[in-house]
């Protein structure tokens, strides 16, 4: 029986190392749900870049994976769908041209949507914001992080650097869209004003209205005093805001590497007024198309390429394995001793970033 065991483990091996890149990398797809490919959809109709291979392929990847009830899922277990992904979907294929309202598959949508709720459920932030940006859903009165937290050190009680950096590109374009309330529309843009269960615009909610903590409430005092302040400091906030996503762009045009970020940051700058064909937008659209990779033959955007941990992982497995299975190849050894040395720890990124790793105990990096 182990002789077998260890045969089985020998081939599985071999079949890692005839896929190993030249550079001693692994490359696969880093596939998800339909949130990258809608959105990439979104953008580039928003753009007015006029890809239809493109977008007719993103539109075939969408509609494989359509449930029979008309639903998308982010998760495979999930019971009867996901009314964000679904609504995301539908959004972005409408906005493709290549499904109409009257589709069969598109009504089946909208039934689902609704019998959850309508969008007013819509229960993920970054769907809220981008049904806010393209019009179909009200930007919130006020921002519960206003844009003033990036100019606040760190004796505040919270302040910009307190977030993760995967969080911080994240919410630095989403706090710049909502303080523009940006609305973007276009003779593409779809009317979801249907999927609303009563037919009206509610004012919107982007956190819960439900916290009791007496810390959470003394933190809502603060912040709400902070969009109170003087105008010239409010158009500071601004500039350092789009300064902070300017100095994130990576070589390839991408924010931080992932497209969700990618996709906020272009939706950002367009508010900030900067033409659709500015070389920043035109090198990020190039950055995201980098990410394309084919599965289940069709064109997926993956949100970040997972070369990194599927080297990280493959190299690592062989050394588990008893050695005299002869199973830590030179090859795997390879992407080791080709990167090791290369940028091992990012540089401290906040001017305050000592003290704070100090008082919590921790350092974070970019």
């Amino acid at each position: 029986m182990l002789i077998h065991v260890n045969q089985a483990i020998q081939r599985m091996i071999q079949r890692l190392v005839m896929k190993q890149s030249q550079d001693g990398s692994w490359r696969f797809c880093f596939e998800s749900g339909v949130m990258t490919d809608a959105y990439m959809i979104i953008i580039l109709r928003t753009l007015q870049i006029t890809d239809e291979e493109w977008i007719r392929a993103l539109h075939h990847r969408i509609m494989s994976k359509q449930e029979k009830n008309g639903a998308w899922k982010v998760y495979p277990d999930e019971t009867q769908g996901n009314l964000s992904a679904t609504t995301e979907a539908l959004i972005a294929l409408l906005y493709s041209g290549y499904s109409k309202p009257t589709d069969f598959n598109i009504q089946q949508a909208k039934q689902f949507i609704l019998s959850n709720g309508g969008i007013r459920n819509v229960d993920n932030l970054m769907t809220k914001i981008i049904l806010a940006c393209t019009g179909q859903y009200p930007w919130p009165s006020f921002l519960p992080l206003p844009i003033e937290l990036i100019l606040l050190p760190s004796a505040a009680p919270i302040d910009f650097y307190d977030f993760s950096g995967y969080a911080r590109v994240h919410l630095a374009p989403v706090m710049l869209l909502a303080d523009k309330k940006s609305v973007m529309r276009n003779e593409r843009t779809p009317n979801l004003s249907d999927l609303f269960v009563r037919g009206v615009f509610p004012e919107a909610h982007f956190t819960s209205s439900t916290r009791s903590d007496a810390i959470c409430n003394e933190m809502d005092r603060f912040l709400q005093k902070l969009a109170a302040l003087p105008k010239h400091i409010h158009q500071q906030s601004i500039n350092k805001m789009e300064q902070y996503m300017l100095n994130r762009i990576e070589p390839d045009g991408t924010l931080y590497s992932y497209a969700s970020a990618t996709f906020l940051m272009i939706l950002a700058l367009l508010s900030l007024d900067y033409d659709k064909r500015h070389p920043i937008i035109i090198h990020a659209i190039r950055g995201l198309k980098s990410l394309l990779c084919h599965t289940d033959g069709s064109i997926h955007v993956q949100n970040s390429t997972s070369t990194v941990w599927d080297t990280a992982l493959i190299s690592h497995a062989p050394s588990t394995s008893r050695p005299a299975l002869g199973l830590y190849h030179d090859s795997i050894r390879r992407p080791l001793s080709a990167h090791q040395t290369a940028n091992p720890v990012r540089r401290l990124e906040s001017p305050y970033q000592e003290s704070l790793s100090r008082r919590m105990g921790l350092l974070r990096y970019q």
